[in-house]
């Protein structure tokens, strides 16, 4: 019969509290992780976003392609017609301050219509008006 010893005792205790150490450091680990991760998800749910003025608002998109777009950019009381593709952009038109101020001032609801729609009303108004002039 054996009698256990004193340093068989230390050395079971001290491979016992080193494994559970380690099992604790992981599961802190993963929990740090896992709490970023989902502070992440919850950021980019809620859409956080800087609240400051732009000086460049696009108001139109109509997509001709898929790598083909007109853009409707409000710039210093401007509006610009640029089309875009994969490799440049191009001025295509310029709208006055005064026509620009009328064709925004125009809008009604712009949540209630769609881009698309939207582009194609201030591109109409913006042809009718030069059509009258």
């Amino acid at each position: 019969m054996t009698v256990p010893t004193i340093t068989d005792s230390v050395q079971t205790f001290s491979s016992n509290s080193t494994s559970s150490i380690y099992s604790q450091l992981g599961m802190a680990f993963f929990s740090v992780i896992a709490i970023i991760l989902c502070l992440g998800w919850i950021i980019k749910r809620i859409g956080w976003k800087k609240s400051s003025k732009q000086f460049i608002e696009i108001k139109a998109i109509y997509n001709i392609s898929a790598k083909e777009r007109i853009l409707l950019v409000h710039v210093d009381n401007q509006l610009l017609v640029v089309g875009v593709t994969a490799q440049q952009m191009t001025l295509l038109h310029t709208i006055s301050e005064q026509k620009t101020e009328m064709l925004l001032n125009d809008r009604v609801d712009v949540e209630q219509i769609s881009k698309n729609n939207l582009f194609k009303q201030l591109l109409q108004s913006v042809l009718n008006t030069n059509k009258k002039e």
